[in-house]
């Protein structure tokens, strides 16, 4: 008697070992069930060449149509993703709750709009992090952030009734909660002046799926490459 082989998992997801654009991508994987996804966390070498040859010796043997980091292979469907929102978008599809595609049916019409709006945000760190080469740079950064945050304070007041950017929760929160949560780690008190979003963001990551999905090996704690300016690695 022959054992069947066993079964690679549905979901395929690859990125560095940071939390970088990767954490939203695997909280929701594990969020809506698929906590057996494979988890390709490619390291970088050290200073001052940085070598990402881990990421590099397989990149364009994936199958991927635009080889990059975040991507998702689905198994299942044969879909082969990159571009971080696609993926989330696709895994909140995936997922057994349709408001995670859009949040409550009266504010799917802002989803996309609010995701766009967290990206920017993150990009603004991002700039920061990899783009600054002193000190007086970061603190301009920091003295940039109030004018990106007070209107998604304001945001939060208008719309989500306490609860999350779009009232229920969608995949918009797993981007936005997790960039705000890199921000406020390596800024403490980025948050201070915005009680609303430091209230979100805990409320997002008291979620029992959230808590449980950080005691695994998925939530990496370095948010940043060993390449950033800005680091916690």
């Amino acid at each position: 008697f022959k054992m069947a082989a066993a079964q690679p998992p549905r979901f395929s997801f690859g990125y560095w070992n940071i939390r970088g654009l990767a954490a939203a991508g695997r909280m929701l994987l594990w969020y809506i069930g698929q906590k057996d996804f494979e988890d390709n966390q490619y390291e970088t070498g050290g200073a001052p060449d940085f070598d990402c040859s881990q990421w590099f010796a397989v990149k364009f043997t994936l199958g991927l149509d635009f080889p990059n980091l975040p991507y998702l292979i689905d198994r299942e469907t044969g879909v082969n993703l990159t571009q971080t929102m696609a993926i989330l978008q696709y895994i909140a599809k995936a997922g057994p709750t349709p408001t995670l595609q859009h949040g409550a049916p009266e504010l799917a019409p802002y989803a996309d709009m609010m995701a766009n709006v967290a990206m920017d945000l993150r990009n603004g760190l991002v700039r920061c992090c990899y783009g600054s080469r002193s000190q007086e740079q970061v603190e301009a950064y920091k003295a940039s952030l109030p004018a990106q945050l007070k209107p998604l304070e304001a945001w939060l007041a208008k719309r989500s009734e306490g609860q999350f950017v779009l009232k229920a929760l969608s995949y918009v929160d797993f981007y936005l909660a997790e960039h705000l949560d890199q921000i406020r780690t390596l800024f403490p008190t980025a948050l201070d002046a915005f009680p609303l979003l430091a209230a979100y963001t805990d409320r997002f990551f008291a979620l029992p799926e959230i808590v449980e999905f950080r005691t695994t090996t998925h939530a990496v704690k370095a948010i940043n490459n060993k390449s950033a300016y800005v680091n916690n690695c």
